[in-house]
């Protein structure tokens, strides 16, 4: 565990290289509502095809992977090109853990910046 909370400050300090803090506080909140837009739609449409299911996994992946949240992202792949019919609510617990981990880390990092 320590060395993926390692792993995803040196994302944050690398990404604040390229992006300024308010900017990547935006990205991150994008990230954040795309996720519990197709949470969201998860749970209160039944009738989410498997095309709509891979293009939503596909633009959060994308999302993700801008913010540093790898995880998350690897999760998202796998429910992008298994999304034919596959069970994929497990990967869904995971994607809320991670999720959960990944803000939770952001928020830390966040208010200690230079300090870790």
């Amino acid at each position: 565990m320590e060395k993926f909370i390692q792993e995803t400050i040196s994302s944050f300090n690398a990404l604040e290289e390229t992006y300024e803090m308010d900017l990547f506080d935006e990205l991150v909140s994008i990230f954040s509502s795309q996720k519990e837009a197709f949470f969201n739609s998860l749970q209160t449409d039944q009738n989410f095809n498997d095309t709509e299911l891979r293009q939503q996994a596909h633009k959060i992946k994308s999302s993700a992977r801008n913010v540093g949240a790898k995880k998350v992202g690897s999760l998202l792949e796998e429910i992008e090109k298994r999304a034919d019919g596959a069970d994929y609510h497990s990967k869904l617990e995971q994607i809320e853990t991670e999720y959960q981990l990944f803000i939770k880390i952001f928020n830390e990092w966040k208010k200690n910046r230079g300090q870790l």
